[in-house]
């Protein structure tokens, strides 16, 4: 069951996002501090973005289904620590196997999102 509004009367089953201007937003902050990044390192990014517009194209070929779609423009972003994020990551990471019906066994939740 959605928790997404009907829009003219279709359902919308899901979102996405786009980010055109993603790579730009971070260019300013890895200019100033340029970080020297290797194959397989794993980053943790945060860009402040606002929504420039809202679509709802067919979520899936073949049906009556929408997708709730924001374009986001990106203003600015860093690479932060994952100690600064790693409490957000877990939330998230919780709520969407909770969404999915992912069981976690008590004392086994140190996956990393």
């Amino acid at each position: 069951m959605s928790m997404l509004k009907p829009f003219e009367e279709r359902d919308v089953v899901r979102c996405s996002v786009r980010m055109p201007s993603a790579a730009k937003s971070l260019r300013s902050a890895l200019d100033a501090s340029p970080p020297e990044l290797h194959h397989g390192d794993v980053v943790y990014v945060v860009i402040k973005a606002t929504v420039t517009a809202i679509g709802f194209p067919q979520a899936e070929k073949d049906t009556e289904v929408l997708c709730r779609e924001y374009t986001l423009a990106s203003t600015f972003g860093t690479l932060v620590d994952e100690a600064d994020v790693r409490k957000a990551l877990d939330t998230a990471r919780r709520r969407v196997e909770d969404a999915q019906g992912v069981a976690r066994l008590p004392g086994t939740d140190d996956d990393e999102a």
